[in-house]
C-alpha cells in the first residue's frame, strides 16, 4: 500500500505493544541494519521522547524511496493521552513533512 500509493508519511498513534498485547506489527528495523519485508528493504535514521521519529528509506525493484514515519507514543492503550497538545503538534510537523504533495498520509493505530 505505502509503495503502491506513493505514501511519504506515516502516523502511527499506538505502541507496538500495549498492556502486553501486540498492537502491530513491526516495519521498521530496530538497528541500523536493513530490514527486509518480501521484495522491500527498509532503512532507518534515529529519535525522539512523547513521538518517535523515524526517517526510513524503502527499495523496490532498484528503485528507493524515503519515507517519514511518526510514532506517538504517550497514546495510552483504550484511553486518551494526559496532555493532547503533543499530540497536535505531531500532527502539524506531519502536515509541514507532508507539504503540497498529493500522496495520502497513512495514519494507523493497529
Amino acid at each position: 500500500m505505502i509503495w503502491e500509493y506513493g505514501v511519504k508519511v506515516i502516523a502511527m498513534a499506538c505502541r507496538e505493544v500495549e498492556m502486553g498485547k501486540k498492537k502491530c506489527e513491526r516495519y521498521w528495523p530496530l538497528k541500523q541494519e536493513p530490514l527486509q519485508i518480501g521484495p522491500f528493504s527498509i532503512i532507518q535514521v534515529p529519535r525522539r521522547s512523547y513521538v518517535i521519529v523515524r526517517t526510513l528509506s524503502v527499495s523496490f525493484q532498484n528503485e528507493e524511496r524515503p519515507l517519514t514515519h511518526f510514532q506517538y507514543v504517550a497514546w495510552p492503550d483504550r484511553g486518551i493521552p494526559d496532555n493532547y497538545s503533543h499530540f497536535l503538534e505531531m500532527i502539524e510537523h506531519v502536515r509541514l513533512k507532508q507539504g503540497d504533495d498529493s500522496a495520502p498520509i497513512c495514519v494507523h493505530c493497529r
